[in-house]
Parts: C-alpha cells; sequence; structure tokens
C-alpha cells in the first residue's frame, strides 16, 4: 500500500500534479547542504555557525560586537557586511574556501532524493557543489550548472539539459559570491537580465522551497514582485518544521504567496517526506502517462 494510501498526505494535489507535468521549480537553501555529511561525522555549518566563526575575523573590538548584535537578531547580511568591510579581503576569502570548498562532505540521503524527484530546473542560494557533482556523477544527460553571472542562461533554459541555477555564485569563483547587500546591488545592476529571467521563472512555474529560512531579502524582494504581477490563486510552497508561527505563516502567505507545508517538529523528518513526495509524483505520472 502505497504511503498516500496509508495518511493524509501534507502535500496538496495541485503541487503533486505540477511537479508531474514538470512545472515545479526547486529552491533549495542552506539547509539542504546541512544534511551533508564527511566521514567522521561532520556536517557543514549553518549560516549561523559561519557568520559566528568570521567574525572573530574582525580584529577592532567594537565592531565584532557590533556583528555579534546583527548575528543575534537574525540580520544575517549586516553581520556580513561588517566583516567584509572590517576584515582582510584575503583573510576572509580564506575562511570562505575553506568552509564551502570541503571535498570531506559527501551528499546525503535528502539530496539523492531531491535528484530523484527529476525537477528540470532546481535554484539554490548555495555556494558550496555538493548538490551539482553529485548530479553531475550520475547524470545520464545533459546537465548544466549555471550562475548568475553567466550570460548562456536563457540558451540553457530553452535546452534538453536539466539546469541548477546559483543564484548567489559558486565557491568555483569565490570573487562573484553574492553575501552581503552590497554585493547583490552590484549584482543586480551589473546582470540585471538574470534577475528579469529569475523574476520569469518564478511567474511561469510553481517554486518549492526546501532547507530555506525564508528570511533572505533579495528572495523576498522577488517574490513580493511575483505577487503583484501573478495570480494569487497558485501559490509557491515552502516545506519546514513546526518551528514557524501562525503569524510567520500568515504573513508568508499574505506578503508573497507562499504556502507553508510542515513536515514534523524535527529536520529528520524531512527526507521520509521528500519520499513520499517522489512516490507521489511518480505514481501522478503514471496516471498521466508521463514518463
Amino acid at each position: 500500500m502505497g504511503l498516500a494510501l496509508m495518511s493524509k498526505s501534507i502535500f496538496p494535489d495541485f503541487l503533486i500534479n505540477e511537479f508531474a507535468r514538470g512545472r515545479c521549480v526547486l529552491f533549495l537553501g542552506a539547509g539542504i547542504s546541512a544534511t551533508a555529511m564527511s566521514d567522521d561525522g561532520q556536517h557543514p555549518p549553518d549560516w549561523s555557525t559561519f557568520i559566528s566563526g568570521a567574525i572573530k575575523l574582525i580584529s577592532v573590538k567594537k565592531i565584532q560586537k557590533e556583528a555579534r548584535r546583527y548575528l543575534k537578531v537574525g540580520s544575517n547580511t549586516l553581520a556580513l557586511q561588517s566583516i567584509i568591510n572590517a576584515s582582510s579581503r584575503a583573510d576572509y576569502l580564506q575562511y570562505v574556501e575553506k568552509h564551502f570548498n570541503n571535498p570531506k562532505y559527501k551528499p546525503s540521503n535528502v539530496h539523492t532524493t531531491i535528484e530523484e524527484l527529476g525537477a528540470k530546473i532546481v535554484i539554490t542560494t548555495n555556494f558550496d557543489s555538493i548538490f551539482d557533482n553529485y548530479c553531475r556523477s550520475i547524470a545520464s544527460q545533459g546537465f548544466k550548472v549555471i550562475t548568475y553571472d553567466n550570460e548562456s542562461l536563457p540558451d540553457a533554459l530553452r535546452s534538453d539539459a536539466s539546469l541548477i541555477i546559483k543564484a548567489h555564485g559558486t565557491i568555483d569563483n569565490p570573487q562573484n559570491m553574492i553575501f552581503s547587500k552590497a554585493d547583490y546591488h552590484k549584482a543586480k545592476k551589473d546582470y540585471g537580465r538574470f534577475y528579469e529571467i529569475l523574476k520569469a521563472i518564478f511567474i511561469t512555474n510553481t517554486i518549492l522551497f526546501l532547507g530555506c529560512g525564508m528570511a533572505d531579502p533579495d528572495l523576498l524582494e522577488i517574490l513580493e514582485e511575483v505577487k503583484i504581477t501573478a495570480s494569487q490563486e497558485k501559490p509557491h510552497y515552502l516545506l519546514t518544521t513546526s518551528g514557524q508561527s501562525e503569524t510567520q505563516r500568515k504573513d508568508l502567505l499574505d506578503s508573497y504567496n507562499v504556502e507553508t507545508l510542515i513536515y514534523g517538529h524535527r529536520h529528520t523528518d524531512l527526507l521520509p517526506n521528500l519520499i513520499e513526495l517522489k512516490e507521489l509524483v511518480f505514481e501522478r505520472r503514471r496516471i498521466l502517462g508521463i514518463h
């Protein structure tokens, strides 16, 4: 008996249908990278841990305290801006390289299940290449990784290749990674066409957010613009734990047209829910005759 028959699914029929018909785009946040693990049981650092360590690069105590205050209240972009402004550029890039370009981290079952879902387009703000490298290693057909500063995105979207779009850049080119508001504004000025294409993807597809805290001001700006432009009858979806308050969930829906799907109380509950989604999508494709 399939999972869909055993208990009521958290996944709306509309989302399953969108996925089955190839109209769902996955958006991966830092929570997905955090599921990777090394042979000695270590996980990549989350944003809070990364920023907390980077603050030590600041030599001026006053600015260190300022950065810690920003981190404490959840203003990650301001904390990062403080670090970038007040630390050695070389030391900071070395710190970034150490944390985002570490080959010891292996893809998790979450990564493999996400790949098996078969989304043609995956967007991520993650700098690391854990998911990218896994997809490259098992790809049986065309597969491309495109960064925001790559002018070939329009052609790649029209090709048969599956895509990973690195919206904040990649550790392969640390000079162009987007960390701060200043980085984002520069990228938007220099690569405005990318953001127009990204907005078009959001308008013409259903987005499923995985491992995202939904606090990225760049992402929220795009969602706000899309909500004004597109129909509000068809929402995007955020798969998350029960940690969000009802007020936060209502704000996401009212302000950004993002419906929250609660998969459990613990992060370890994510994998069984992704497996359930995969089974539901595969069954719907079978019924529709889609291969």
